[in-house]
């Protein structure tokens, strides 16, 4: 059985503070934008919710909408939500 962001709050993290921080950064990461109220800057890919499953999408590239990675256009985008950043390289 998975566990909720508050068990694992509990058992990873030592302070109050952190237990707060973690806490804030889960409800963040599942938060997704509705094209209603926001679109995404131009060029950056996000993960779009459409109404047939998810894409990795651009919105705004190629004719002002929406295009998957393969170059089709005109997806039904409900939300989008955007990547996380890459991973920085160990020195």
């Amino acid at each position: 059985m998975s566990k909720t962001p508050e068990e694992m709050a509990e058992e990873y993290c030592a302070s109050p503070h952190e237990k707060d921080a973690f806490l804030a950064g889960y409800k963040a990461a599942q938060q997704w934008i509705s094209v209603k109220d926001r679109l995404p800057d131009k060029s950056p890919m996000v993960l779009a919710m459409c109404t047939d499953g998810y894409e990795l999408a651009y919105y705004g590239m190629y004719g002002g909408g929406w295009t998957n990675t393969l170059g089709t256009e005109h997806l039904n985008v409900t939300h989008w939500h955007p990547l996380p950043a890459a991973p920085k390289e160990e020195e």
